[in-house]
């Protein structure tokens, strides 16, 4: 018996797909940590800037706390080095960091001489800590983001600066700065 050629191209192209969905995802996390990574609000820290990972837990619970839609999760990177190659490469949006590892990436110096630059953006500062986002970070969330933690700044171990100089800063993510207009605003 004959089978119609639309229906032998619909059965080769329906295993074609099975197959291959199957053989890509069965030896790799990679799909599911993509959609993971997706789902929830990371803030990017590393084991070797000291003080970005307890205080990267302090604004994920803030955040759970203020936007539990988020899904917000710290993520530690075992190094800077590894940090930088996950934030240069779009696979995560959010990072804590002490200002000086923030320029070293920014301006890709330091251990990061001769790498193309992170364009990253801060939210917010915490004495010597930067909360950034990725440049190309939606104005609209990065303002809710930003609105949030200021909402909880009070219970945090270090309080983010959240003068009228703040807004001076050429690094400032847009919709950051909308968020603490409306803060001072409303002061």
């Amino acid at each position: 018996m004959e089978i119609p050629v639309n229906r032998r191209i619909f059965t080769l192209s329906l295993l074609s797909s099975i197959f291959t969905q199957s053989s890509s995802f069965a030896h790799s996390p990679w799909g599911q940590y993509q959609v993971y990574r997706k789902k929830h609000l990371l803030i990017l820290s590393s084991r070797d800037d000291e003080f970005s990972y307890p205080f990267s837990k302090e604004l994920v619970s803030c955040l759970d706390k203020e936007l539990p839609e988020s899904k917000a999760r710290p993520a530690r990177a075992i190094h800077l080095s590894r940090a930088f190659d996950l934030l240069r490469t779009n696979q995560f949006q959010f990072a804590l960091f002490h200002k000086k590892n923030i320029e070293l990436m920014r301006f890709s110096s330091g251990d990061f001489a001769g790498r193309k630059p992170v364009d990253l953006k801060t939210l917010l500062n915490f004495g010597e800590m930067q909360f950034v986002a990725r440049h190309d970070f939606p104005n609209e969330l990065a303002a809710i983001v930003t609105h949030h933690v200021i909402k909880c700044n009070n219970s945090l171990s270090i309080s983010a600066n959240l003068s009228q100089g703040t807004l001076d800063d050429a690094d400032l993510h847009p919709g950051a700065k909308e968020a603490i207009e409306v803060y001072l605003s409303n002061k």
